[in-house]
């Protein structure tokens, strides 16, 4: 009779068949629902079966000694606890790990005190020193893609090494279709000899944290996650079979699918699943499906997720698997990402030209720039959004109608691909007032002397001027510092031009205004019968030191004396209340002065220098 060997279908006796049901909706409801990924989340149930030795297959002969291990391949892909292997490594002391790798001291473990003692992700189907001696070791595939089933089978077994005779077989199977694992067992014709441990341990172990272990070897027996047992004896009965099942699969989450990134963030999504409870994502630099083991995994129930952080030219992956239930999750489905290249901040800007009320200037480009914003104010702080900003494909500025003499700043910044943005870029620049030229003014004009001056002009630090016949601005003139000089021995009845220009700077701009003019003529002298004078003044000494003596002749009431420098500033004023009087010149600084004496009939400049 050709046995169904898919246990979620095979016919069970009816009264087997209601006690596996009842198990199942008692004890393991939370789990009916999904396939669990962990050890204690597994449905176990205990069965009568039909034990057979394996006929074929393949013979394992490294591990029928005591003591002994080796890896074999399953032939298909097995899923435990969320984890899919192809191969498994199987010990002569009755534990089957999935993969191949082991501890260093794995030959020689058994009968475990507490969590497998790092024998996991494994299957205990009798962890004890037992041994191969004398028996015989073989696996088998059987079925179909999709549906196959792995079989490790140890016959003739001693329980434990030292015992005479062979006391039982057993077989693990593993069930590709549904993740079920499943250990049969037969009692052998001799006899359990415990002579050097306690017994042993059936059950299953994710980790020496998760698992479930028998607490004995009936034909009901409790399949427990919170004690470890290790001393369970005899050999179960011929036909025993104990199942540990993860529930039907928890459906994977697909496709994952990336709708935005740029060089720090990305968005993705995933279709959402049916009846899921929320789903778990994880992003690193592990390529495999599963994410790394520090990998920080984050539970949502969005099926949306924005990610930001993240670190520019660089290669992430997106780990996503669907939550079915408190334990129970899919596979994981990864897929990956290379973010965007940095979007670099602009430079600092150039001006090409600038003037009172315009500038032109620019900033280097940027490679990965597909277009800039920019935003001119007088406010230094970072823009709070760019909704005053200017989108401009280039690096060019042109900016008119400012003014003079402010500050303005310019915050600007690169925009990348995928919305992506530099930081504000803060420049900024002083539009100069303009260095205009003096508005000219003329007094004291007689027909030997003149004096011109003009309103101080905002950032001239200093003028040049000139007195003469050019019709033309001269090339050059003389420096002074004052805004006026004055002019003596003119030439009565004359004409002449007096240009002035200023030298401003602003900032440390400087530049040099246009020339201002004037033009004037002296007037005639006075008639032979009023040039009469009635009194006259004269001065020494010429130069003087300390003390000038003054002399006038004549009348001298209402007359009045000043001094002036060169610039027509006067620096002293003398009240003529006598003939003869003595002047104090030792304050005054050594140069040239014009002393003048007015009365009301005429008026009198001596030229004086002060040593």
């Amino acid at each position: 009779m050709k046995m169904n060997t898919n246990p979620r279908t095979q016919k069970f006796p009816a009264f087997v068949k209601l006690c596996f049901t009842l198990l199942l909706l008692a004890g393991l409801s939370l789990n009916a629902s999904a396939q669990s990924i962990t050890a204690a989340g597994y449905a176990f149930s205990a069965h009568g079966k039909t034990f057979s030795y394996l006929t074929g297959g393949t013979r394992i002969t490294t591990i029928e000694v005591d003591d002994g291990y080796t890896s074999i391949p399953l032939g298909f892909t097995f899923t435990f606890c969320g984890v899919d292997y192809t191969d498994v490594t199987v010990c002569s002391n009755g534990w089957l790990i999935f993969g191949t790798t082991v501890g260093s001291s794995a030959n020689w473990n058994y009968n475990a005190v507490t969590g497998g003692d790092g024998i996991a992700p494994a299957v205990f189907a009798l962890y004890e020193d037992i041994s191969g001696v004398g028996g015989t070791s073989r696996y088998d595939i059987s079925g179909t893609a999709g549906s196959k089933v792995f079989t490790w089978e140890c016959r003739d077994w001693k329980w434990d090494f030292d015992a005479p005779t062979a006391s039982v077989s057993f077989q693990v199977k593993l069930y590709e279709a549904t993740g079920i694992i499943e250990v049969l067992y037969k009692q052998e014709l001799g006899a359990v000899v415990l002579n050097f441990s306690g017994g042993a341990t059936i059950g299953i172990a994710n980790s020496t944290s998760d698992w479930q272990v028998l607490d004995g070897v009936g034909a009901s027996p409790t399949s427990s996650s919170s004690t470890w047992k290790s001393n369970l004896s005899p050999v179960p009965a011929t036909g025993q079979s104990y199942m540990w099942d993860p529930g039907p699969p928890c459906h994977t989450v697909t496709p994952i699918t990336v709708t935005n990134y740029n060089s720090t963030s990305m968005s993705f999504n995933w279709t959402a699943v049916s009846g899921s409870l929320g789903y778990e994502y994880a992003i690193d630099f592990t390529t495999t499906a599963a994410p790394a083991t520090a990998t920080p995994k984050v539970a949502t129930t969005a099926n949306s997720i924005y990610k930001g952080g993240l670190k520019p030219a660089t290669m992430y992956y997106i780990h996503v698997r669907n939550k079915c239930g408190a334990t129970n999750y899919s596979k994981w489905e990864v897929i990956s990402v290379e973010t965007r290249p940095e979007c670099s901040d602009p430079k600092p800007i150039i001006i090409s030209r600038i003037d009172s009320t315009s500038i032109d200037f620019q900033w280097p480009a940027i490679t990965s720039a597909i277009e800039y914003q920019y935003i001119i104010d007088q406010n230094r702080a970072t823009p709070a959004s760019a909704s005053a900003a200017i989108t401009q494909p280039g690096t060019f500025i042109s900016q008119a109608g400012l003014v003079s003499g402010e500050l303005y700043y310019v915050h600007y910044r690169s925009l990348c691909a995928g919305n992506d943005s530099s930081a504000w870029s803060l420049d900024s620049f002083r539009i100069p007032m303009p260095c205009r030229k003096p508005v000219l003014n003329l007094t004291n004009l007689t027909p030997t002397n003149a004096i011109v001056y003009w309103s101080e002009v905002p950032t001239a630090v200093e003028y040049e001027y000139y007195l003469g016949n050019l019709a033309s601005p001269p090339p050059f003139g003389t420096p002074v510092k004052a805004h006026s000089f004055q002019a003596p021995y003119l030439s009565s009845a004359t004409q002449y031009n007096v240009f002035v220009r200023c030298k401003c700077d602003f900032y440390n701009m400087k530049t040099t205004s246009d020339w201002a003019q004037l033009e004037f003529m002296t007037p005639f002298p006075l008639s032979i019968g009023n040039a009469a004078k009635d009194n006259a003044v004269a001065v020494y000494p010429n130069p003087v030191h300390d003390v000038l003596n003054i002399t006038v002749s004549g009348r001298y009431e209402g007359s009045n004396i000043s001094i002036t420098d060169v610039t027509g500033r006067v620096v002293k004023t003398i009240a003529v209340t006598a003939q003869n009087m003595a002047v104090d010149m030792k304050g005054m600084a050594a140069g040239t002065y014009f002393l003048k004496y007015n009365n009301n009939n005429n008026q009198d400049i001596i030229k004086l220098v002060k040593e």
